[in-house]
């Protein structure tokens, strides 16, 4: 019999202590069914386990118990009758998503759509406990705060900040909310109205620029040092530097769309990450090879021709895994240029990033926030203070407009106005005389 996987061996430790959906306890002698069902005000988890000693019994068992649960639930629920100026802010969040949210056809939500919204509510316990009079624009906007920069608790992203998608689906969520609870004569003034997004890494709305995230060339040289004991990583930060791809376009990439005789990159697709959610937490998690973030991200990207060399040393490498040659076997040109190593599928979003952070704490910079997308931004800027033309580096980049750059990168100095205003003069004394 063979060694069995990490997976494997971290389920069998699950089971064991109780936790996921059916399975045998050992130490009880019985089968087991647990379920989490959503959430409590107070944004703790509803879960309901029960036990027999057959698979049919402990099902039976569970539906009984998740049936009485239901009932129960609904009966303890306040009505909107029962809605007051001193009902906490997550019963108030329970009942608006349960009862009154409705699509924009005026259909009703979707059990799946509920739970996401659930979901999204639970971010906010922080403020669950306050009576919705004690509720005002300060307290929201500080909590919204706390929530954009918190660890994000979906797998695959527990480094970075919470999703651009997912603050603007909970501030959505939330003026909605306040709209009708402002309409019920529940909640005094819209506070939402006047709660602005915060400062994101991610999102277009920012207080820091893209110049102002990108990384020092010091910083950029003891990073490219580190690299040089992980082929891998190597690689794909290296790319990431000389093309300002995306990472998801990265992990995307196949032999077919590198050209390396003209030393060109064909961006057409983007990796991104999946998530399925059920009674507000994420029950699977997959890769998606999809289209790129918009048409304008369809592209060509040249590159130095060095970076070959750095390609060339990691397809070397990669040949000692097998799941990587059956991969490339079977896929032949539309294999992917930087496949799992286990896998042989998409490269997964979490083992690059704990290899590239495990690296950045043995430099000692593990604590200056560096990520990904700042790699996107160095390029960017490094192009821009190289003087090459804005709409070159817009294009390079897959922005739908110059605008965007300019906004992100460019930087008007009080010098460059003085030699504006030099040349213009110069040119009227030409002129005159």
């Amino acid at each position: 019999m063979g060694k069995k996987k990490g997976s494997e061996i971290k389920n069998e430790s699950r089971r064991k202590k109780g936790e996921g959906g059916l399975h045998y306890r050992e130490d009880r002698k019985q089968w087991v069914y647990s379920e989490e069902l959503g959430f409590k005000p107070d944004g703790s988890r509803i879960r309901i386990e029960r036990s027999g000693k057959t698979q049919a019994e402990a099902k039976e068992n569970f539906m009984k118990a998740t049936e009485a649960f239901d009932l129960d639930y609904m009966l303890s629920q306040p009505t909107v009758e029962d809605i007051s100026r001193q009902m906490p802010f997550m019963d108030f969040m329970i009942i608006f998503i349960g009862k009154y949210k409705k699509r924009k056809d005026g259909r009703a939500l979707t059990s799946k759509t509920k739970n996401f919204y659930f979901y999204l509510a639970s971010k906010m316990k922080e403020i669950g406990t306050i009576p919705l009079d004690k509720l005002n624009t300060e307290v929201l906007q500080k909590c919204i705060e706390r929530v954009q920069f918190s660890k994000v608790q979906t797998p695959g992203n527990n480094s970075d900040e919470i999703s651009e998608r997912v603050m603007a689906a909970l501030i959505t969520l939330l003026r909605a909310a306040f709209r009708f609870g402002v309409a019920k004569g529940v909640i005094h003034s819209n506070y939402m109205a006047d709660v602005t997004r915060p400062v994101t890494i991610r999102g277009r709305r920012m207080a820091l620029t893209g110049r102002a995230l990108s990384l020092p060339t010091h910083v950029v040289e003891k990073l490219m040092d580190a690299l040089m004991q992980d082929p891998m990583c190597k690689a794909m930060i290296t790319t990431l530097l000389y093309t300002g791809l995306r990472i998801g376009e990265v992990r995307a990439l196949t032999h077919s769309s590198w050209n390396r005789i003209n030393c060109s990159f064909m961006v057409d697709k983007n990796a991104v990450c999946m998530y399925e959610f059920e009674n507000g937490k994420v029950v699977k998690e997959w890769t998606d090879i999809s289209s790129t973030k918009n048409t304008s991200s369809v592209r060509e990207i040249i590159y130095d021709e060095s970076l070959n060399e750095v390609l060339d040393e990691w397809i070397q490498y990669r040949e000692k895994y097998k799941a990587i040659r059956e991969h490339v076997a079977e896929q032949g040109a539309n294999a992917l240029l930087f496949p799992g190593v286990r896998s042989g599928k998409v490269m997964d979003y979490r083992t690059i990033n704990k290899k590239f952070h495990r690296i950045l704490d043995e430099v000692d910079l593990g604590d200056d926030n560096i990520r990904f997308h700042r790699l996107r931004h160095t390029f960017a800027t490094m192009l821009i203070d190289s003087k090459i033309d804005p709409k070159t580096v817009a294009e390079m980049l897959g922005h739908s407009s110059v605008v965007t750059t300019l906004a992100f990168y460019r930087t008007v100095t009080s010098d460059a106005k003085r030699a504006a205003a030099s040349s213009l003069a110069g040119k009227f004394k030409r002129t005159s005389q």
